[in-house]
């Protein structure tokens, strides 16, 4: 019983939409394509997509949160 509620809850988890983090310094704002390229560490850049990017340049501190 007990393994059957472990199986249940890591699948729940795993089909669970995923909310993806991502924190740091803003690299490039593309406005027309609403995209921005946001640096975490030396080696790592996420791209997002925003309907803010008209408001954001480049090296100003962000914070975002999104789903794939």
């Amino acid at each position: 019983m007990k393994r059957l509620i472990l199986l249940l809850s890591i699948a729940t988890a795993l089909l669970a939409p995923s909310a993806a983090l991502a924190s740091g310094v803003v690299l490039k704002v593309e406005r027309s394509a609403h995209l921005v390229a946001v640096a975490s560490s030396a080696s790592r850049v996420a791209l997002v997509h925003t309907s803010s990017a008209s408001r954001l340049g480049v090296g100003q501190r962000v914070a975002v949160t999104a789903t794939r």
